[in-house]
């Protein structure tokens, strides 16, 4: 029998409900996006849904994992000689201009990085309102057209009337066009920080 998203969503629920409900919607949402990964790359809804596997498997496979004891992570740690402390010490004295150095250049692109960012938003904004200036010039040729039919001048009438609805056109559809392409940049990045945040969630693990 074949599956929508939402069905499956719903069942998992119903299967999960015995762990805490932060959980259930961490491995929801991965299945989801799961999911949603299948249909971008061309599968209809239930396709995509039968693609991730059957929910007894998925179910299994959670609550192995939850089961899966914690290491210890001071288990088999051991503790630094003073020879090997104060080596290290020393090291960190010596090497510190280095360090300072590593320091200063990551400092350096973080805000590198930033500026570019903040130049790509103001540049895109200066894109939208030359669009913008664009579509309101072409209604505006359109409107003095009109003046120019009523003064007999039919030739400079249909030329203004021509380019108004040229520059309102093209305008309108660089417009649609950038929607779209920020609508596609911001979904890429909200689904990268989504892979980001569920793997620190589950330890590193995918």
């Amino acid at each position: 029998m074949q599956v929508t998203k939402l069905q499956f969503e719903t069942s998992l629920r119903m299967r999960l409900k015995d762990i805490p409900e932060s959980e259930i919607n961490r491995y929801v949402e991965y299945y989801k996006e799961m999911i949603d990964d299948r249909i971008d790359e061309g599968m209809d809804e239930e396709a995509a849904v039968a693609a991730v596997g059957h929910l007894d498997d998925i179910e299994a496979r959670i609550h192995a994992e939850r089961q899966q004891p914690v290491i210890n992570a001071d288990k088999g740690r051991k503790k630094l000689s003073p020879g090997a402390l104060t080596a290290i010490v020393v090291a960190c004295i010596i090497l510190s201009p280095l360090l300072i150095g590593i320091l200063g250049a990551a400092i350096g692109i973080v805000f590198g990085i930033l500026g570019a960012a903040f130049g790509i938003f103001v540049a895109l904004i200066a894109v939208y309102v030359s669009f913008y200036i664009l579509t309101a010039t072409g209604f505006g040729l359109m409107f003095i057209s009109l003046f120019s039919f009523a003064g007999g001048l039919p030739a400079n009438g249909l030329f203004m009337l021509g380019a108004g609805f040229f520059l309102a056109g093209i305008s309108l559809l660089l417009i649609i066009a950038m929607n779209r392409l920020i609508a596609l940049i911001f979904r890429g990045l909200s689904r990268l920080f989504s892979r980001i945040d569920r793997r620190f969630a589950k330890g590193g693990r995918v």
